[in-house]
């Protein structure tokens, strides 16, 4: 068995014993499938979206007009990705402690009433503020059913409980 000596476990060059590495060849690049049908009336549909046409009326008017053979769905694909579309919006709110009060209504999860097999969405009410503490703000949150013994009215509830 030959032995490896300390110069050759060493050596900087690849095990192939070249002096340069040839690196591997890159994959071929993903096909992105067949063109759609709608690409050649492109200018139409997005001239269609503009005037704010529903998808169905798109396909009508390009199977009339100009003799479309695609189906509707190969359109409603289509024109939904040419859609822009806005991104939500956050506003970030900077209030002293203990100034403002953030309050919000809705309807809860379906819940059986007590004594029965009918079920309802009870009525929500929850809030948050921010208030001083010596370690920093504290942000306080808490939610509370309208049918809360302890609250008569939404608004009521709020302000008592800050």
């Amino acid at each position: 068995m030959p032995e490896i000596s300390a110069v050759s476990a060493y050596n900087p060059t690849p095990a192939t014993g070249h002096g340069v590495e040839i690196p591997p060849p890159r994959p071929p690049a993903i096909d992105s499938g067949p063109q759609s049908l709608c690409e050649p009336h492109r200018a139409f549909i997005e001239a269609q979206q503009r005037l704010r046409r529903n998808y169905t009326a798109i396909y009508q008017d390009l199977v009339d007009q100009f003799g479309f053979t695609g189906r509707y769905n190969s359109v409603k694909r289509f024109a939904g990705r040419l859609v822009q579309r806005e991104p939500e919006q956050f506003d970030r709110l900077e209030f002293a402690p203990g100034e403002e009060a953030q309050v919000g209504y809705g309807e809860g999860a379906l819940t059986r009433i007590p004594g029965g097999d009918r079920y309802r969405r009870p009525r929500l009410f929850g809030f948050c503020r921010i208030s001083e503490h010596r370690r920093g703000n504290r942000v306080s949150c808490g939610a509370r059913t309208q049918d809360d013994s302890t609250c008569s009215t939404s608004k009521g509830c709020a302000f008592r409980s800050m």
